[in-house]
């Protein structure tokens, strides 16, 4: 719905099996347990700086990190890698 209150009409642009097709591809990029490390790191030093040495970071952090991310981050940054042809991240 729009700020005028009515709604547009949407367009699809890809069909279902295509996307399930993506999904499939995505799920064969191989992703090394020590780069979830890195980014789960990462994201644990945004929320707590202090357990990372950063403390003076910490005044420049408005907000962490989600650590959400490990289930909803890797597969889209996955995704990305899967359409530049790569196997691997």
């Amino acid at each position: 719905q729009n700020l005028s209150g009515g709604f547009q009409k949407v367009n699809p642009v890809v069909e279902v099996d295509q996307i399930i097709k993506a999904r499939e591809v995505v799920n064969e990029v191989y992703m090394d347990e020590k780069i979830e490390k890195y980014i789960l790191d990462i994201i644990f030093a945004t929320r707590y700086p202090e357990k990372y040495n950063l403390a003076d970071l910490k005044p420049l952090i408005g907000f962490g990190a989600s650590p959400l991310y490990m289930t909803e981050g890797p597969p889209y940054l996955s995704n990305k890698i899967a359409f530049i042809n790569n196997d691997y991240l």
